[in-house]
């Protein structure tokens, strides 16, 4: 084993190590999972690589980074959470790492010296590299984490459907449609991708490793290169690489879902409705509500709790077609979607008192949908 030994800023290597801790599983049956691995080059800089087999994430820090300095080249893993937690209480400042006998780690910085043991890098799982024959597209940063953001909170996390623990990824051309469902409510977004050799692809991501796919993503004007290779799909964004197995399986169609018809359609302030659902949700047994639209121009929710009380409140409406409706939902349910609605106007579409009831944000601009399973009830 070569005698690695390299020094970096704290800072960047704290950073990077944060992100990479996403993929790690804290009590993993396999030992060397647990572990980060460091691995140095003359032309390749530093890369700390985790992996938990369905999800790996790469941090790379190149050689030209001025914080960088390569002295041997050489590889190493070792415990990822006991070397984050050292990394990020040291003080600020170039951090020495050393592998001065196999290993074993030497890590100082100041006045603090760490020994920690690891294990042999060549025991850990090879992050599998896409081949010529596959399907790859780019699109923003910004677009790609507010649509995961819109979606994932609606994926299932029950595992007697596991392919409803996944966000449904639909390319087509130049569009990439995700769609998120527990069977009970729905989310739906598409995004414009700028598409090299795009086909027709319908894949299903985890949905845990898309959630943590968006919190290492900037939320800015940069580029993602995706690819989607076999059973595996990879993201590279700057300095960063992130690998996903995706989930076998058929999607359900929300074609069947989307009602094409509808009784009633209104429009509704998005704040003034959420917050109503909020205070309405105080005295829901069960966070169910009841909705009744028509009277003078209102939405009116009402909710009780036997023994303990009753709520009404009334939300105006701002523009209204068709007839009345009373159904009856899950408010918390409800309360999710119009916080990931990222419009100040929402409209509400209703097919009947059983039939699913149809969110959209009033910009037309902002391709998503929501839908959410009415409750039966006897009144």
């Amino acid at each position: 084993m070569k005698p690695l030994r390299v020094s970096v800023s704290r800072e960047r290597l704290s950073n990077g190590l944060q992100h990479a801790l996403k993929a790690v599983s804290a009590n993993h049956p396999i030992s060397i999972l647990s572990g980060v691995k460091l691995l140095v080059r003359r032309n390749g800089g530093l890369t700390v690589t985790t992996s938990n087999l369905s999800m790996s994430i790469q941090f790379m820090i190149p050689p030209d980074d001025e914080t960088l300095s390569i002295r041997e080249e050489g590889s190493i893993v070792i415990n990822a959470r006991y070397f984050y937690e050292i990394i990020r209480k040291l003080p600020s400042g170039i951090v020495y790492l050393e592998l001065k006998e196999p290993l074993l780690l030497i890590i100082t910085s100041g006045k603090s010296l760490f020994r920690l043991a690891g294990f042999d890098a060549e025991q850990f799982p090879v992050i599998p590299e896409p081949n010529d024959n596959n399907i790859t597209f780019r699109l923003q940063n910004k677009t790609l984490k507010t649509a995961i953001r819109q979606v994932t909170f609606a994926v299932a996390t029950a595992e007697n459907r596991p392919v409803l623990t996944g966000v449904s990824c639909q390319l087509d051309g130049d569009s990439l449609k995700m769609t998120a469902t527990d069977g009970i409510r729905l989310a739906s977004r598409a995004a414009f991708v700028h598409s090299s050799n795009s086909k027709y692809t319908d894949i299903v991501i985890p949905g845990k490793n898309i959630l943590e796919l968006s919190k290492i993503l900037t939320d800015d004007e940069e580029m993602s290169d995706v690819t989607i290779d076999g059973n595996q799909i990879h993201f590279s964004a700057k300095n960063m690489l992130i690998h996903s197995a995706l989930i076998e399986g058929t999607y359900p169609s929300i074609n069947k879902i989307i009602p094409t018809s509808h009784l009633t359609e209104i429009t509704l302030d998005t704040s003034g409705f959420l917050q109503a659902l909020e205070r309405v949700c105080l005295l829901a047994n069960g966070s169910i509500i009841r909705m009744k639209t028509g009277a003078n121009n209102t939405v009116e929710l009402t909710s009780k709790t036997d023994d303990i009380g009753d709520v009404v409140e009334e939300v105006t409406i701002e523009d209204a077609d068709g007839e009345e409706v009373a159904i009856s939902f899950n408010g918390m349910y409800m309360i999710d979607i119009l916080r990931h609605i990222d419009c100040d106007k929402v409209t509400v579409k209703l097919s009947g008192k059983w039939g699913p009831i149809v969110l959209q944000p009033f910009d037309a601009s902002d391709s998503a949908t929501y839908i959410i399973t009415p409750v039966r009830t006897h009144n």
